[in-house]
């Protein structure tokens, strides 16, 4: 229902509009407010923007990929679509709740980095805009040849190595926490590989990472422990937590 406030605006000649301080102080628009305008008829309406899927419209349980907004259901029916990745084992959430879910993804993408010869700078799951969590990387090379097929390999692994974790800990994975992973991974490959072998490739990739993990689990769940207890580790302690787990159960057995 319109309400008159009795103000009126002259649009200047870039056509910019100033909202009226009142206007922004009582619906608490701030500086770099993100506002979407809509129109009605022939009215113009201004709306605060809230994130939603680009597919669906709905606004709960989003994710991001390539700058695109998406949810856990659209997100389920990518992962099918794009590598044939099949969500339907998705399990009811475990003890600990999604945030225990989102250390183990992120401990496994950590482990799986220093078991394909690279670094990280820090391991989190503090969320950040609708990122659950993520393992930023020391020395990724940003820039490699897809003609490098061990490099690529490396990577679709790294990819991969959330969504194992959550299956070989969990039993399970969500079509939220993985997609992402999953979308990455099918993008590379259908750039690196031709259509026969796009199969075949990730089924190795997925079983590498996953015998990996497996021979690691308790790095994993070291690490993961660890992210809910802190929320952040820096790659130094991670480092450390993972060399420990490895080593120690090795070293009672000698």
């Amino acid at each position: 229902m319109r309400h008159a406030t009795g103000i009126v605006r002259r649009v200047d000649h870039l056509g910019r509009l100033m909202l009226p301080f009142e206007l922004r102080e009582q619906f608490e628009i701030g500086p770099h407010a993100e506002l979407e305008i809509y129109v009605d008829g022939d009215d113009i309406v201004l709306e605060r923007h809230q994130p939603r899927c680009v597919f669906c419209g709905r606004q709960e349980e989003l994710t991001e990929f390539m700058g695109k907004t998406v949810c856990a259901e659209c997100a389920g029916e990518i992962g099918r679509l794009v590598i044939g990745s099949s969500t339907d084992g998705a399990a009811q959430e475990p003890p600990g709740g999604s945030l225990w879910r989102t250390a183990v993804h992120e401990a496994g993408h950590a482990v799986a980095t220093y078991k394909l010869g690279m670094q990280i700078s820090y391991a989190t799951i503090r969320r950040a805009g609708i990122s659950a969590g993520r393992v930023e990387l020391w020395d990724a090379p940003l820039v490699f040849s897809l003609d490098d097929r061990a490099m690529v390999t490396t990577q679709l692994e790294w990819m991969l190595a959330g969504m194992e974790a959550e299956k070989l800990v969990l039993r399970s994975y969500t079509p939220l926490g993985a997609y992402q992973d999953v979308c990455n991974a099918a993008q590379l490959i259908s750039e690196a590989y031709s259509g026969d072998e796009i199969e075949s490739v990730i089924a190795h990739c997925r079983s590498h990472i996953a015998s990996q993990l497996r021979i690691h689990e308790a790095a994993v769940r070291t690490l993961a422990e660890e992210l809910i207890r802190k929320a952040t580790v820096r790659g130094k302690r991670a480092k450390e937590i993972i060399d420990a787990a490895f080593w120690l159960p090795r070293q009672g057995k000698r």
